[in-house]
């Protein structure tokens, strides 16, 4: 998927399991070496690490790793929208393209929980 297609992909997971007026609750799932096309965020999100991995960031024009974390069980990250960049509010992290990939590259299956908020 190019850049452009990237940023109008509203499909921040695997799956959308719920919306109402407030939110929008997405399920994420990648196997082992299985990746997350390109996509933007456009609103400000928390999720729930429900079956850890490692899981690398990447870029959307040519899908070079960005940064990769230990995705453990359990864990919780929120992440406000500014612009371009995704803002971390939970993570000890520096900010993160808004527009990018994701790839499992650990060898357990990934599953998360996604809570945007409208």
């Amino acid at each position: 998927m190019s850049a452009d297609a990237a940023i109008n992909n509203n499909d921040v997971g695997t799956r959308m399991i719920h919306e109402d007026e407030l939110t929008r609750v997405w399920e994420m799932r990648l196997k082992p070496g299985e990746s997350a096309p390109p996509h933007t965020h456009r609103l400000s999100y928390t999720f729930y690490i429900m079956e850890g991995s490692t899981i690398a960031v990447t870029d959307p024009n040519t899908e070079a790793i960005i940064f990769d974390f230990k995705a453990n069980a359990g864990d919780v990250m929120s992440f406000k929208v500014e612009g371009d960049k995704l803002i971390p509010l939970s993570a000890n992290m520096a900010p993160i393209p808004a527009t990018h990939g994701a790839k499992n590259i650990g060898t357990t299956d990934f599953v998360e929980i996604l809570v945007e908020r409208k």
